[in-house]
């Protein structure tokens, strides 16, 4: 577990201190949940990857879903 440094105003903890890695990290996780709940909120249909390239490529996209 990493080690986080507390500080005290008044005898109230007010912040806390922690490495980067640990605040990249949490970034990381806060990024990823905030994507995947505009997927959630989203009215519009998502495609796999698997069937969206092909579609780039030039395969027509009823043939590219089909395979």
């Amino acid at each position: 577990m990493t080690k986080l440094a507390d500080i005290e105003r008044a005898g109230r903890r007010t912040h806390v201190v922690l490495p980067i890695a640990e605040w990249e990290r949490l970034e990381d996780r806060a990024d990823i949940a905030a994507a995947a709940q505009a997927l959630a909120d989203s009215n519009e249909y998502v495609l796999p990857l698997e069937v969206t390239e092909p579609i780039v490529e030039g395969i027509h996209r009823v043939r590219a879903l089909r395979e």
